[in-house]
């Protein structure tokens, strides 16, 4: 069945430390079977959109990279990327991420 009911809370801690930081580090959401399925997908994704097409956002040069690596650099961008994968279309609702996500957000009305 289907409810507003969460299974997944961010701990008062998490909270606090999004608060002062602005951001949350939540290890464990995911196993390291999913992450790294999710980190190919990207790869995958990243690929099949840059070999169908040269009309996605691609920045050359990323210079703050240049303190990690010399090689060539590219950021490459995708808007929605739910409309291109299943996996990121699944990852997007699952309640682990979105019930953190709201603890976050907050309640809204409509």
């Amino acid at each position: 069945m289907i409810t507003d009911e969460k299974q997944y809370r961010l701990t008062k801690e998490e909270k606090a430390f999004y608060e002062e930081n602005g951001y949350i580090l939540a290890k464990g959401v995911f196993t390291r079977e999913e992450a790294d399925f999710f980190c190919r997908e990207a790869h995958d994704l990243t690929r099949r959109l840059a070999e169908a097409s040269d009309t996605w956002s691609r920045i050359e040069g990323w210079g703050s990279a240049a303190k990690v690596t010399s090689k060539p650099r590219e950021l490459l961008h995708c808007h929605n990327v739910q409309f291109h994968s299943a996996a990121f279309s699944r990852l997007i609702v699952d309640p682990r991420f979105t019930d953190r996500a709201a603890d976050i957000i907050g309640r809204t009305s409509s």
